[in-house]
């Protein structure tokens, strides 16, 4: 999803470039008010702008995931390996000082 919102937002203005040059060409060969014409295509440009901006809001905001998530950001692991960032929900970290109060109980005193 964030790939095609990508590609639609990078060729979106070369789309709406190429679609004002053929309509300007088309309007000067029927002799039309080319000023008219402008303001219909910032109208519509307008229009697209507001409306990538609302699907962007709700690419982004579906994507967050659970409001009380902890994110955990990029790092390496043990073996190496490049472990990519995400969204982990509090209740399924561990923490270290866990661990150690559980390796704690299994001894005997």
């Amino acid at each position: 999803m964030i790939i095609l919102l990508r590609v639609l937002l990078l060729l979106l203005p070369l789309v709406l470039f190429l679609l004002w040059i053929w309509a300007r060409r088309r309007a000067q060969l029927r002799g039309e008010n080319l000023a008219t014409l402008d303001y219909k295509v910032a109208g519509l440009l307008g229009l697209a702008i507001i409306a990538i901006l609302v699907i962007a809001w709700f690419g982004i905001s579906d994507d967050a995931g659970d409001r009380n998530a902890i994110y955990i950001a990029p790092h390496v692991n043990e073996e190496g390996e490049v472990v990519p960032g995400r969204f982990v929900d509090p209740e399924d970290i561990v923490q270290e000082d866990d661990i150690a109060n559980e390796d704690d109980m299994d001894t005997p005193n």
